[in-house]
């Protein structure tokens, strides 16, 4: 503390005296002042200039962003009126039913995005229930549970098929059957992970409407 008061008070001084100065000889230190004013413009100068770089990094940062796709997964149950996930089970069973509505899902990427998205990838992560390996053909089984059943499902392009997602237009991937498999009556949510290139991984979480049903009535 002492320390710093010692500085202040030295600093004092020296300003004092270099006023007085001035005083007596402005001749002289009106040389000082020029060099000093144009030190002044040239820093004035250099910040106009990294402000403008600074803007043209930020404008080419902003386009970048705004040109990448952007994708989302629809998700359109058979014969569904609305969109979002959602099954019909048995009462008593925790069955899916066979031939009424909401027995699978029709599911569509969508890119509402400026910009056509390249080699997309899609992962749906199933929580609060398990099924078999092969129970998706066209899905790729890669989460497995011991003693439950797997419960991550991916899906990537295979060579036949088209490696982009254009703007506005949708991209059907493999329908998901649910039809005599089991889910339960608890609460059932779905994890969606979707990429391309050149876009950042998205991922959101969807609540599954489970309506249970008496199918012998």
């Amino acid at each position: 503390m002492r320390k710093t008061e010692n500085l202040i008070i030295i600093l004092s001084l020296l300003s004092t005296i270099f006023c007085i100065c001035i005083l007596f000889d402005p001749y002289y230190f009106s040389k000082i002042n020029n060099k000093l004013n144009e030190v002044n413009n040239l820093m004035t100068f250099a910040s106009m200039l990294f402000a403008a770089l600074a803007l043209l990094i930020a404008s080419i940062a902003y386009k970048k962003t705004a040109q990448q796709p952007k994708l989302r997964l629809s998700i359109k149950p058979w014969m569904a009126e609305e969109e979002g996930p959602a099954l019909v089970i048995e009462r008593g069973t925790g069955l899916v039913t066979i031939t009424r509505p909401y027995s699978s899902w029709n599911l569509f990427i969508k890119n509402s995005g400026e910009i056509s998205a390249k080699n997309p990838v899609v992962k749906i992560v199933f929580k609060g229930t398990y099924f078999s390996e092969d129970d998706f053909p066209g899905w790729k089984a890669v989460d497995h549970a011991n003693a439950c059943g797997w419960y991550g499902f991916l899906w990537i392009p295979n060579e036949n098929e088209s490696q982009v997602v254009h703007p506005m237009l949708d991209y059907k991937l493999p329908t998901m059957y649910f039809s005599e498999k089991y889910v339960g009556d608890n609460e059932v949510n779905v994890q969606i992970l979707i990429a391309a290139d050149e876009m950042e991984t998205q991922k959101y979480d969807l609540p599954v409407r489970i309506k249970v049903e008496d199918f012998s009535a």
